[in-house]
């Protein structure tokens, strides 16, 4: 396979990149300094060089083009012929590079994967990609970047592997998730939040209790300093000391804390967040992100995190 880049000026092209190159094709430059950082001599061409002459492996070259004319529109038909030349002579059609859809819909997901609930597609494969429904689930990221739906997709993910687990719902008074699905319990004051979480802490640690228990807390941090806090603490570790799962959100700019409630939150490393910013890996998860852009990023996609390592996810959006 050969992989042919361009670019405008010898910046351009990220160290990791080019320290990868094994050739390079230099064409006219319109700062003299750039050839000297591209390790080639800047008195070989000038303004006065003809389109096309360049500098390769340190010779000066001319580089032919299709037709022979500098005529784009004549280019374009001689390739058009060389393409079906190729064709007639029975070389294969090669696929369109893919990317990852912005939008899709869960029902193009299968409901498991490999003993797994499909959380969504991945980056590196542009295929379904699972995640273990154990312990605590982090969902986090600025606002309005599509937390409360990540919420659902994760929610129906579990739904659809195992028709049978038992949803519990915990929340305040700006509840977005009330009748998204038939809880078994839904508690949306502090009081009742406390109440549940309690009564969930003693299930949650008796083995013998049969099935999957699934808990959804929304906005996590909004619980701090609060009644039901000090319940919650120990719900979380018991949930990550079990094999149930909780899935809860919050906004990023709350969860950079590594103690209390919040520390034991994020206890389980597992997670996805949305329009993230590089940072946010370390503060969060304790597993670096690359260096992104969170305008790159449109709702629903982010860095899904489990047992250290990292995979750039869209999650679906219906």
């Amino acid at each position: 396979m050969h992989v042919v880049a361009t670019a405008d000026r010898s910046g351009a092209v990220p160290t990791a990149v080019s320290a990868n190159v094994t050739k390079r094709i230099v064409l006219r430059l319109s700062d003299e300094s750039g050839y000297q950082i591209l390790g080639v001599p800047k008195d070989v061409l000038d303004e006065r060089s003809a389109p096309g002459r360049a500098i390769v492996d340190g010779f000066e070259t001319q580089v032919a083009v299709l037709g022979g004319t500098a005529n784009v529109a004549e280019q374009t038909k001689a390739l058009d012929g060389l393409a079906a030349r190729l064709r007639a002579a029975g070389a294969a059609e090669v696929g369109p590079v893919r990317s990852l859809p912005a939008s899709f819909s869960a029902a193009e997901l299968p409901g498991t994967l490999l003993g797994e609930p499909v959380l969504g597609l991945s980056d590196d494969t542009l295929a379904p990609i699972g995640f273990e429904p154990v312990g605590t689930f982090a969902i986090t990221g600025p606002p309005q970047s599509g937390k409360t739906t990540a919420m659902r997709a994760v929610i129906d993910a579990v739904r659809r592997h195992d028709p049978e687990v038992r949803l519990f719902h915990l929340a305040g008074r700006r509840a977005a998730l009330t009748d998204h699905t038939e809880w078994m319990r839904s508690a949306t004051t502090v009081e009742e939040v406390k109440a549940l979480a309690r009564e969930l802490v003693e299930v949650i640690g008796d083995a013998t209790v049969p099935g999957r228990y699934l808990i959804a807390v929304e906005n996590v941090t909004q619980f701090a300093d609060s009644d039901a806090e000090r319940a919650l603490k120990e719900l979380f570790q018991a949930v990550n000391r079990s094999d149930h799962f909780l899935v809860g959100d919050a906004d990023v700019s709350n969860l950079s804390s590594g103690f209390g409630f919040v520390g034991d939150f994020k206890a389980g490393r597992r997670g996805i967040a949305l329009k993230p910013d590089a940072y946010d890996g370390d503060s969060v998860f304790k597993t670096p992100f690359p260096k992104v852009k969170r305008a790159d990023f449109p709702e629903g996609r982010g860095f899904f995190v489990q047992n250290g390592r990292v995979a750039l996810v869209q999650l679906p959006q219906g």
